[in-house]
């Protein structure tokens, strides 16, 4: 029997959206996607589209069983060398109203959760002779925003970027190509926090596309 050869990547939060825009771009570029998420369903929807595509049905907020959990990933499937930790959640409220669960929930998934991951994986990535990680995060994290119906209209492109224009950032970010960029924030957000405080920029003719 021959081993697979094809790199191997693992996806969080891969059932839909950012996630299933993210697999189905590393698939077309030839390689076998862990695709994780706790929606079962929709894992098995994505995984019928191809055969390089391997549902991993797991809950992020259960910290205690994610390194046996990504023991047996490994011991089953290999050594992923791709990482794309895209899971997330924003079950926002204003702090005087947020509750100890909602605050647990938003650092279990988007921090705690990451960071068991890539310490579980990072040393087996570098026994498997290297790989690339990938941490996608609203860009919040760069600046904090309040009354967000109208975010669209804070985007000087006019519009939202798609799944796949992120996933094809995150492509990159993960292939050879970026072998030389590391420790960096990418921010792919339409211009949004470099012209959100100069109106003139929004005056520039043509730069916001027309309906």
């Amino acid at each position: 029997m021959v081993k697979e050869q094809r790199p191997r990547a693992l996806v969080t939060g891969a059932a839909r959206g950012i996630g299933a825009a993210i697999v189905a771009r590393l698939v077309r570029d030839g390689l076998r996607v862990l695709a994780l998420d706790r929606d079962e369903r929709g894992l098995a929807a994505l995984a019928a589209q191809d055969d390089s595509i391997v549902p991993c049905v797991f809950d992020l907020t259960q910290l205690a069983a994610t390194p046996e959990f990504l023991a047996d990933l490994v011991r089953a499937h290999g050594v992923p060398t791709r990482l794309a930790l895209n899971a997330g959640v924003w079950p926002g409220a204003p702090i005087a109203e947020m509750t100890d669960e909602v605050w647990n929930l938003n650092f279990t998934v988007n921090v705690t959760s990451p960071f068991a991951f890539m310490r579980a994986l990072a040393p087996e990535m570098a026994r498997a002779g290297g790989g690339a990680i990938v941490c996608t995060a609203s860009r919040n994290a760069h600046r904090s925003s309040v009354n967000n119906a109208a975010y669209l209209k804070q985007i000087p492109m006019d519009r939202y970027g798609t799944p796949e224009e992120i996933a094809a950032v995150c492509a990159f970010l993960l292939s050879d190509d970026a072998g030389f960029l590391t420790g960096q924030d990418l921010i792919v957000d339409g211009g949004q926090i470099a012209c959100q405080d100069n109106g003139r920029y929004m005056e520039i003719p043509g730069f916001r596309t027309k309906a």
